[in-house]
């Protein structure tokens, strides 16, 4: 399989687990991601997109861009700046724990203590 399929299969997961189960979905899937050996920037992608789509999707839902205008008024951001910043959260979330289960494959420190 093609990593583009599967990053693609990742950031599907990630959408309906979120939607499913709630945020922490993205660091779970993603440290099973890095723990099967896959590149964290894969990782990184697939919660960016997916917060992207599920963010897109509640704008249909609700009034998000009222929200965002709102909150401009409180916070030193432009509106599209407000609205990146979960999809990048996610993919921070996505990308350290794609890292730390890549850190299975790290060389051991010697056990007998030397």
């Amino acid at each position: 399989m093609s990593a583009t399929i599967r990053v693609i299969l990742l950031t599907a997961a990630m959408a309906a687990g979120t939607a499913a189960a709630g945020w922490w979905m993205v660091p779970l899937l993603a440290l099973a991601w890095g723990v099967l050996g896959h590149r964290a920037s894969g990782a990184f992608l697939a919660a960016v997109t997916a917060w992207a789509l599920l963010l897109a999707w509640q704008s249909f839902q609700g009034p998000v861009g009222v929200l965002a205008e709102r909150l401009v008024g409180v916070l030193p951001l432009p509106a599209w700046g407000l609205l990146a910043t979960g999809p990048l959260f996610a993919g921070a979330l996505g990308w350290s724990a794609a890292t730390l289960g890549g850190l299975r494959r790290a060389p051991r420190v010697l056990e007998d203590g030397r």
